[in-house]
Parts: C-alpha cells; sequence; structure tokens
C-alpha cells in the first residue's frame, strides 16, 4: 500500500483479471447470439417453406381462372351465335307478322267484296221476284270470293307454320342461351372464389414475406453486434498477448506505476490550486455498474481503431461513431495537463500506466473510470497502445480529485 492510498499492485492485477472476466463474457454472449442468428435462419427457412406452398396454392388458383376463363370464352362464343339465330328469327318474324298482315286485309276485302254481292243478290232477287240471271253471275262471283278465301287461308296456314317453327327454334335458342349464362354465372362464382384464394394466400404470403424481412433485419442488427463482439474478442486476445510480450521486453511492473505517487514531488511544491475543478452536479454523473469493462484500442498516435460495446454506450456514442477519432474526445476539461503527459510519458517508455480518469460523454455528462493503458508490440516496436477501464471506488476518486486541483 503507498502512501496515497492506493494498492498498486492490487489495482494492475485487478484490472488484469477484470479484462480476462470481459473476455469469458463476450465469449459467452457471443456464443449465445451466434445461436440466436442460427436459429432465427432455421425460422426463415421454415418461412419461407411456408411461403413456397402458398404460392403453390396461388398457382393452381391461377391455373383454375385461366382453365374458368377458357370455358367462359367458349360459352360465349357459342352464345354470341345463338343470340345471332335469335335476331335472324325476329327478322324473319316480323316478314311473317307482315304476310299476316296482308292476308288479313286481302280476307277483309273479300269479306267486303261478298258481303256487296249478297246484298246485291238480295235486290235482284227483290225486283226479279223469281231467281234470274244475275243469280247465276252472283252464284260465280261467290265461287270466286270462295276460292280466293281458301287460297288465303292456306298462306295464312302456311305463315302461322312458319311463325310457329321459328317460335319453336328461337325459344330453343334462348333455353340453351339461358343455361348458357346460367352456367356463365357460376363459372365467374368459381372465378370469384378462386380471386379470394389468390386474395388471402397473396395476403397471408404477404405477411410471412415482412415477418422473415423484420426477422433479417433483426438478424443483420444481430450479425453486427457479434460482429463487434468477435472484434472485442480479438482484441481482448491480442491485449493478452502483447502484455506477455510487453514482459519479456520491458518487465510488467517496472517502477511505479502510481501517477499521483509519480507525481508526489510535484504535488508537495505545487502552488497551483483550481477550486472550479470537479464541481459538476452528481445528477449529471454516469455511473459504471460493477460489471462494466470499457475497453478500446488506439494507433500509436492515439486514434481509435476499436471500442467495445459498453465503451460506446457509456461515453453516449452511437457504434462505428468513434473510429479514427483521437482518444482525448472523451477528455473532461477538469482533468490536468499533467496527469495525460505522465501518462504518454510512461506508455511511450513501453510501461504500463494505471490511473483514475474522469472522462466525459457525448452528451457532455461525466464518468470516472480506473484506467489501465499499456502499449502494443510487434517485432519489438509499439505500433498501439490498449486501454481497460472499470469503475473505481469513491475513495479513489476523491482522492484523485484532490490532487488533480493542485496540478496545471
Amino acid at each position: 500500500m503507498s502512501e496515497t492510498g492506493f494498492n498498486d499492485e492490487q489495482l494492475r492485477y485487478d484490472l488484469i483479471h477484470v479484462t480476462g472476466k470481459e473476455l469469458r463474457k463476450v465469449a459467452k454472449d457471443t456464443t449465445h447470439k451466434i445461436s440466436y442468428q442460427l436459429q432465427s435462419i432455421q425460422n426463415c427457412s421454415e418461412s419461407f417453406s411456408t411461403v413456397k406452398g402458398q404460392l403453390q396454392v396461388v398457382d393452381q388458383a391461377m391455373k383454375n381462372m385461366e382453365m374458368t376463363f377458357g370455358v367462359m370464352a367458349k360459352d360465349a362464343g357459342l352464345n354470341t351465335n345463338r343470340v345471332n339465330d335469335v335476331c335472324e328469327a325476329m327478322i324473319r318474324l316480323e316478314e311473317n307478322f307482315d304476310s299476316i298482315s296482308k292476308l288479313v286485309k286481302t280476307i277483309n276485302s273479300i269479306a267486303d267484296q261478298t258481303n256487296l254481292l249478297a246484298l246485291n243478290a238480295t235486290i235482284e232477287a227483290a225486283r226479279a221476284g223469281e231467281m234470274g240471271k244475275s243469280f247465276a253471275v252472283v252464284a260465280s262471283e261467290v265461287k270466286e270470293l270462295s276460292r280466293t278465301t281458301k287460297i288465303a287461308n292456306e298462306s295464312i296456314q302456311k305463315t302461322i307454320t312458319q311463325i310457329t317453327e321459328s317460335i319453336k327454334g328461337l325459344s330453343s335458342s334462348l333455353k340453351l342461351t339461358r343455361e348458357s349464362i346460367d352456367q356463365a354465372v357460376k363459372n365467374i362464382e368459381g372465378s370469384k372464389e378462386n380471386i379470394r384464394t389468390i386474395s388471402s394466400q397473396t395476403l397471408q404470403f404477404g405477411q410471412v414475406i415482412q415477418e422473415s424481412v423484420s426477422t433479417f433485419d433483426e438478424l443483420a442488427g444481430q450479425s453486427h453486434t457479434v460482429d463487434e463482439q468477435v472484434k472485442e474478442l480479438i482484441v481482448i486476445g491480442d491485449s493478452f498477448t502483447n502484455l506477455l510480450e510487453m514482459m519479456n521486453v520491458q518487465g510488467l511492473f517496472q517502477g511505479s506505476q502510481n501517477p499521483i505517487e509519480r507525481l508526489a514531488p510535484l504535488l508537495e511544491s505545487s502552488t497551483y490550486f483550481n477550486a472550479a475543478r470537479f464541481v459538476e452536479p452528481a445528477t449529471n454523473e454516469i455511473l459504471l455498474s460493477d460489471e462494466d469493462v470499457l475497453i478500446s484500442a488506439t494507433d500509436e498516435k492515439g486514434r481509435i481503431h476499436f471500442a467495445n460495446n459498453k465503451f460506446y454506450e457509456i461515453a453516449e456514442y452511437n457504434r462505428g461513431e468513434l473510429l479514427n477519432k483521437p482518444h482525448n474526445i472523451i477528455r473532461h476539461p477538469d482533468m490536468p495537463q499533467t496527469a495525460f503527459k505522465d501518462l504518454w510519458d510512461v506508455i511511450e517508455s513501453g510501461n504500463l500506466w494505471v490511473g483514475i480518469v474522469k472522462n466525459r460523454s457525448k452528451t457532455g455528462k461525466y464518468y470516472w473510470v480506473k484506467a489501465l493503458v499499456f502499449p502494443c508490440y510487434a517485432q519489438k516496436r509499439i505500433i498501439g497502445y490498449i486501454s481497460v477501464r472499470k469503475k473505481p471506488s469513491l475513495q479513489e476518486i476523491r482522492m484523485a480529485e484532490e490532487a488533480y486541483k493542485k496540478l496545471p
């Protein structure tokens, strides 16, 4: 335990232990999400199998409609022919009725003439007193009229027979047309039923497709999360590899790693004091939970190339928004420049830095972290830095506030 109250060794091993816990947590969560994705894919496969079956129903309904409309087209052609026959029969009936009208006029004329002859015969008989020659003339004329009437009657009978035949043909044609129309109505009803089937099936597989699209959208979101967590696994794995290489190159815990202890001479000689620091209301603070672990990785210039999901959540940035941004984008103005100079002096020299840091979120809130920052090596050369953070204790925060107020 140092004079400042920080247990250096415990702090360092605690952060490394937390990193290991985070590795196990992310691996478990990744496995769960991959299982969920596989189940989602299975569900989508089943959904599209359902769609395939419904499309077959729709296809059959369409074939039924095609057959029905084929029959309707054929019936319509027959009905057209029958209607033409009916029209021709009506024309013939009109002509026959004209003939009947003429015959009726002829018969009326004959009746008038017969009445006139009868009247003349009566007059002649009255004059002669006895049958005379005029009766012979009357008899001849009446005989001729009788013959004319017979001819007219035969013509009428013939016309009536033709009308009767036409009416029979017309009636038969109308009957067939009616039956065909009835069948067409039934076919139309069948087509309506097929259309309703198509509409229903289309609605159903449309819903299935929409659900599948939603599932795939969700799957895409999960895939993004899994991708981030796989990257997180890689970075965490690399962090332990880099720690081991750093141990081989420099030794893991060379020198004093407590920044306040290292800065003790400056604190003792400092006449600087900033009372305006660390006065924000507690309502503006984002509190980490005991399980939260924030991990980030930068290049050698401090530009972020990875941050885990919890980092984005606490810092209130959207995923990917911090890529290629300088890590000091989350620096809080209450933090003294001296503390960060100390950090860079330590990590650029190839050592591990541990400290208490106040950060600022995107919306202007603040949060405290206990940070472990160490360099990443490749072929004995520093290629970047990794920072692992967890929740500090209240005592650690209070000691840091008191010390940082005295540093410029």
